[in-house]
């Protein structure tokens, strides 16, 4: 007998999200044979179109089911009931298991926990869903950004158990209760697993607030905040047809210009590099998002009133929210490690200044610059900088 299969080399979770598979859909996967095929650099799977395997929930019976899961746990606050004998960080990890499995439509056995959440197919409105079901089921927030700090389920764990001992612990006490006793430092033990070391902070008060000094932006039609805020005040559209100064551009791209209408940053292509003390053949090179960053950056430190001198005896720190730039497509071999990469975003302006301070590259997808506020705002209340410069950037060139 013959029959087609379909092989493609790359991890099975993978492999079946780029073929859009339903959890009710996915196919028997078969491991093929070093022998019948070379080794490929990630593990690989063959795909039997026409052999199909229903994927049933995961039912775990105790701790040591709480990993491969087979027994039914009732769904609801009652299934606290049926973990009696399971630690907190059991059930704490079937919960995190149980919760992915629920947001993302994957079978609780395929959630592996030191995975990195980003295999399994989040983005960032089911990350967003992810945090709403865990603050629902625990009683307590859990925000999105924390997922990107922690980035498997097991680090995850790690924080929670660390951050929420208490909670946690009252969550699940009839499971506790239920435990064989142990003693009090064991049981304390398992809370604090691998808890991070705390940060040593400053000496300012715990919430202090933070004041906002200064600004500068540039955005689809409009070169400055005073803009943005009357398109916004009018209730105004930015979006327009292909800018004059584009029209070549967009030509060269083998598109017309004919109907296309976008949101276009104005001067993208304007830049001073000798201000920036930046030879003008490596200005060429610069992804446009760091010629906007210096000179958005400089402008909200002049909207500030900080001059150089002031800035010298500051511990200033960068954040900076921006997603892969398409840039170093555009450029190919041009190119140059200075000029395309994203960790050279929040860089340029503290090199050219001399801070001193932290300097961070923050991807969290839509998000980005969201979370760069938020990790600048707990920089300053840390005592870790005195000034934040935040920013966030994207182009789509």
């Amino acid at each position: 007998d013959r029959s087609e299969h379909l092989v493609m080399a790359g991890e099975v979770a993978k492999v079946s999200r780029f073929l859009g598979l339903a959890p009710d859909d996915v196919p028997e996967v078969f491991e093929v044979s070093r022998t019948a095929l070379p080794a490929p650099a990630e593990p690989a799977a063959a795909v039997a179109a026409e052999s199909v395997e229903a994927a049933g929930p995961a039912k775990p019976a105790g701790p040591a089911a709480a990993t491969t899961g087979d027994a039914a746990v009732p769904a609801g606050p009652g299934r606290r009931g049926e973990m009696r004998g399971w630690s907190v960080e059991e059930c704490v990890r079937w919960e995190l298991r149980d919760t992915v499995s629920g947001v993302l439509a994957i079978p609780h056995k395929k959630v592996d926990p030191e995975e990195n959440l980003a295999e399994f197919g989040f983005d960032s409105i089911s990350l967003a869903d992810f945090s709403r079901e865990l603050t629902g089921r625990f009683g307590f927030e859990v925000t999105p950004d924390v997922f990107f700090g922690y980035p498997t389920l097991n680090r995850l764990l790690d924080y929670l158990l660390s951050q929420h001992a208490e909670p946690l612990a009252a969550f699940y006490r009839e499971a506790r209760e239920a435990t064989p006793a142990a003693s009090p430092a064991a049981a304390s033990a398992a809370l604090r697993r691998k808890a991070p070391r705390p940060v040593e902070t400053g000496s300012r008060p715990a919430g202090e607030p933070v004041a906002v000094v200064g600004m500068s932006g540039r955005f689809p039609g409009v070169r400055d905040v005073e803009g943005l805020w009357s398109v916004l005040a009018e209730g105004r559209s930015t979006v327009s047809e292909v800018p004059a100064d584009r029209v070549e551009w967009w030509r060269a791209g083998g598109s017309g210009e004919e109907g296309v209408r976008a949101g276009f940053v104005p001067g993208v292509a304007e830049f001073d590099p000798l201000f920036f003390q930046i030879s003008p053949a490596e200005a060429e090179t610069m992804d446009p998002r760091q010629r906007l960053l210096l000179q958005e950056s400089w402008n909200a430190l002049e909207d500030a009133g900080y001059g150089e001198e002031r800035l010298a005896r500051e511990r200033v720190g960068v954040f900076v929210g921006a997603e892969e730039g398409d840039y170093q497509l555009l450029v190919g071999e041009e190119g140059n490690v200075t000029g395309s990469a994203n960790s050279i975003l929040a860089s340029r302006l503290a090199y050219f200044l001399n801070f001193d301070g932290p300097g961070m590259l923050i991807n969290t997808a839509c998000s980005s610059g969201l979370v760069a506020v938020h990790q600048a705002c707990q920089s300053l209340q840390a005592g870790e900088c005195d000034v934040a410069v935040v920013a966030g950037v994207n182009l789509m060139l």
